[in-house]
């Protein structure tokens, strides 16, 4: 099975129907919300921004390329493809690669486990573009130096603790 047979991984896993609890929907609408204010922050700081703002940051949180105000739109148009994108992905979890064989014991938790973290993901990367596009209207404004270390330190959390919690469980509860 899987790759080396030359036929898929997921072939024979149960497809289920789940429903979502409150807290799926509690991180979907948190998503939507996400993605609403992202979007209206960034046109309200375009709107008021200088021609020029920093468009990437060196190592150091230092700006090291400017470009127009109105290249920040780009952010929040890759955080909307990306959440949507995640958003239809997530309604086939069965489709999923997995770190362990799904069985129709684990296929419930696991899938559940795998449609969760993708709202957290898809939650975590909107509030991750919604920093940079912050740090760069600060630094356009000149009312701030480099981001400091904690700033770095909750984009580092909100991407990376997502995928290890997910990990840890999902190995924890192999069913």
């Amino acid at each position: 099975m899987g790759i080396l047979s030359g036929e898929p991984s997921y072939k024979g896993r149960p497809r289920l129907s789940l429903e979502s609890g409150p807290l799926d929907r509690i991180l979907e609408v948190s998503g939507w919300i996400a993605l609403a204010v992202l979007w209206t922050y960034t046109v309200s700081s375009v709107l008021q921004a200088p021609e020029t703002v920093p468009t990437h940051f060196d190592g150091s949180g230092s700006p090291n390329d400017f470009g127009s105000r109105w290249s920040l739109l780009i952010l929040p148009a890759i955080g909307t493809f990306v959440f949507l994108v995640m958003t239809v992905i997530g309604r086939f979890p069965h489709l999923f690669n997995y770190g362990l064989k799904i069985t129709q014991d684990n296929a419930a938790f696991q899938y559940r486990l795998a449609t969760r973290f993708l709202r957290v993901l898809k939650l975590s990367i909107l509030v991750v573009l919604g920093l940079v596009v912050r740090l760069s209207i600060r630094a356009a404004a000149q009312s701030s130096g480099p981001p400091d270390s904690a700033t770095l330190f909750i984009v580092l959390a909100l991407l990376l603790l997502p995928t290890a919690g997910y990990i840890f469980l999902s190995l924890r509860n192999k069913g």
